[in-house]
């Protein structure tokens, strides 16, 4: 058996998405002076790594504590949604193990953070990438957790990170929604920009979403057991969770 921490660490130099709460970690007590060590901590409910219930964008969406806890576990696959040159998502071709990758472009609205648009424009993969993607759509099934590697917390704490992110298209939600996943999520800070209409789609079918995870490189290829253990926060509409992937070997 082999675990695959998916979570992003927290510490002072974790970004937060733009406008969000600065996360602080602060020393209250010490050995030296107290007789023992205690850090208080702060930080919003869609820090590092965490899971989004529907109610962060539905009025009278689910919150995670109406949830049972089998639902943040489950059957995991992850596909690689790597761009040859830039990161990007749209769709999986339904009857071809090989993704189709699009190049994005900046959108020139005037945001906190650039959005990205991705056109329809297929990239060849290289023989070492297609030997790579072993699961496309066709390999999911109802109930799986699906994650998008897309390479993109690699640039986590870079200025970089929250200019251009890649999104998840109508059309790829919709064929996740036909499959009844679950639970989707991608290394990056969100499947979508303002005003965030893939976000309420999944949320509209009571599909789950997970942020900013890491690590998933390793797992592409792989079906895995994932784990999602979300703080029990009540009403919550998020929060932060630690997430593991576990193989067997």
């Amino acid at each position: 058996m082999k675990i695959i921490d998916l979570t992003m660490m927290i510490d002072e130099q974790t970004p937060v998405f733009p406008g969000d709460l600065k996360q602080e970690i602060k020393q209250v007590a010490a050995i030296e002076k107290d007789g023992w060590n205690e850090k208080r901590i702060s930080f919003s409910s869609h820090f590092s790594t965490h899971i989004d219930a529907p109610f962060h964008m539905l009025k009278e969406g689910k919150k995670l504590t109406d949830y049972p806890l089998d639902r943040f576990i489950g059957d995991g696959v992850v596909i690689d949604a790597r761009n040859n040159s830039e990161l990007g998502v749209d769709y999986v071709k339904q009857n071809n193990p090989e993704l189709s990758l699009y190049k994005i472009k900046e959108n020139k609205s005037k945001s906190s953070f650039n959005e990205v648009k991705l056109n329809n424009l297929k990239s060849s993969l290289d023989n070492n990438r297609q030997n790579n993607l072993k699961l496309s759509l066709d390999n999911v099934r109802q109930n799986d957790i699906v994650f998008f590697y897309t390479g993109r917390t690699k640039k986590a704490g870079s200025e970089e990170f929250f200019k251009k992110n890649p999104t998840i298209s109508k059309g790829l939600a919709q064929r996740l929604i036909d499959k009844k996943i679950k639970i989707v999520g991608l290394d990056s800070f969100t499947p979508d920009n303002a005003p965030f209409e893939i976000h309420k789609l999944f949320f509209k079918h009571d599909i789950l979403i997970v942020e900013n995870l890491v690590n998933l490189e390793k797992l592409i290829g792989k079906r895995f057991k994932c784990y999602i253990l979300p703080l029990k926060i009540k009403d919550a509409d998020g929060a932060p969770c630690r997430v593991i992937g576990v193989i067997d070997e």
